[in-house]
C-alpha cells in the first residue's frame, strides 16, 4: 500500500516539525520561530508536517496559523500527524 496516496500526501519534499517538549517550555523552541520557518519552507516548495500528540494541539495551531494547509487528524492515521501545510 502506498501511504502517500492513501492519505493524499503531497509528492513535494516534506519537513517534519515537533514543537512539543517533554520537560516543559524551557526546552521548547519558540512557536513564532516554528511558524516563521514553516512559512519560509512552504514558500520554497516544501510540505511542512507538524507532528505531536493531544497536548501539542495548541502549539500546532499556532505554528500553522495563516498557512495554507490541510489538516489530517492523528486518530485517522497509525502515527501522529495532525497538521500538514
Amino acid at each position: 500500500m502506498n501511504l502517500r496516496l492513501t492519505h493524499a500526501l503531497s509528492s513535494r519534499p516534506a519537513i517534519g516539525m515537533m514543537p512539543g517538549a517533554e520537560y516543559g517550555p524551557a526546552k521548547q523552541w519558540p512557536l513564532e520561530c516554528f511558524h516563521q520557518l514553516a512559512a519560509r519552507l512552504i514558500k520554497e516548495g516544501f510540505e511542512v508536517r507538524v507532528l505531536g500528540g493531544a497536548k501539542d494541539h495548541a502549539a500546532g495551531q499556532a505554528i500553522v496559523k495563516g498557512c495554507r494547509m490541510r489538516i489530517i487528524y492523528a486518530e485517522k492515521l497509525s502515527w501522529p500527524m495532525p497538521w500538514i501545510c
